[in-house]
């Protein structure tokens, strides 16, 4: 397993980075027309503003990418708001993006290494089904009773198991390898961006500090056999 994934490291870094530079020339755009309150951008009855990025992603995976984007107040610290999807039998994968217009461009850096973290991880769930699947990777269908479970748990206000989908089969890998991205971009070890992300998580309620410690620790096992070369640094 270690030798698959390091092989491809390379390329999907690469890639990687070429599909959030496409982001950011729509960003840029975006914001010389919101800054302008240019009129009809075909924005949808939710404010955001859909297009695909004309750009043939083929190696070492193939996807379609669209972007979402809109400009609104954004009551978080970082100044905005990213969560992506992806279709592996599709071959596509989702930014939905909204940003604080009165954090740019000082949000810019950071938003950077988040976009960067978001679309590796997405990449990595590319390589676990369809056409794009890589014989190693984990099978989605054996963790899918386990996510049924956990959906079903929050529909009815039970949060208290909800920390075990970071710690699926089939997250690891798209969780760790995106943060190992971040941590490349930021120039900081892996051990950083994992407590970084943790601590967000921690501080808006979604884990506690024991479930924190107990996800760190399986995230520094698993990337500690798959990226031998990542940086660690003790917490402590």
């Amino acid at each position: 397993m270690i030798l698959k994934f390091k092989q491809f490291e390379g390329k999907y870094d690469r890639i990687t980075g070429i599909s959030v530079d496409e982001i950011w020339k729509i960003i840029k755009i975006t914001k010389v027309l919101y800054d302008l309150k240019t009129p009809n951008l075909n924005y949808d009855e939710t404010g955001y503003l859909e297009k695909e990025i004309d750009y043939s992603f083929s190696n070492p995976v193939e996807y379609d990418l669209i972007l979402k984007i809109k400009r609104d107040k954004v009551h978080r610290k970082e100044g905005f708001y990213i969560d992506g999807a992806s279709d592996a039998l599709e071959g596509t994968i989702l930014i939905e993006l909204i940003i604080d217009p009165d954090r740019e461009p000082s949000c810019y850096n950071e938003l950077n290494s988040f976009l960067q973290d978001t679309l590796r991880h997405e990449i990595e769930h590319l390589t676990h089904e369809g056409y794009n699947r890589i014989e190693d990777r984990p099978d989605p269908e054996k963790t899918m009773k386990i996510r049924k479970a956990l959906n079903r748990a929050n529909i009815k206000g039970n949060f208290v198991n909800s920390y075990k989908y970071y710690l699926l089969e089939d997250e690891l890998g798209p969780l760790v390898h995106g943060m190992y991205r971040k941590a490349k971009t930021d120039k900081k070890p892996i051990t950083f961006i994992f407590n970084q992300f943790l601590t967000i998580m921690e501080e808006e309620g979604v884990i506690n500090k024991e479930k924190k410690e107990l996800i760190y620790n399986e995230w520094v096992k698993y990337a500690k056999k798959v990226l031998p070369a990542a940086k660690y640094e003790s917490l402590q």
